[in-house]
């Protein structure tokens, strides 16, 4: 479903169809759903353990949440 929030819109859903089919799966369980992450706040916590990130304010280090991609091992 994250296909309905794409900057690009290539890469968004082309039909009404096909978001359908989508919602529809997903609410039938058909479709893998997103697992369970990391708090935002402790991925914050972690960063600003980081030595690259010590010199970044609290708003800088909240974009790069923001825009970036938190990978969890």
């Amino acid at each position: 479903m994250r296909r309905t929030l794409e900057r690009d819109l290539a890469r968004r859903y082309q039909s009404w169809q096909a978001f359908s089919d989508d919602l529809v799966a997903t609410a039938s369980g058909d479709m893998p759903r997103p697992r369970q992450g990391v708090f935002e706040t402790e991925q914050f916590d972690t960063l600003r353990t980081l030595s690259f990130f010590r010199a970044f304010g609290d708003v800088e280090l909240w974009e790069v949440l923001r825009f970036g991609e938190y990978a969890v091992p």
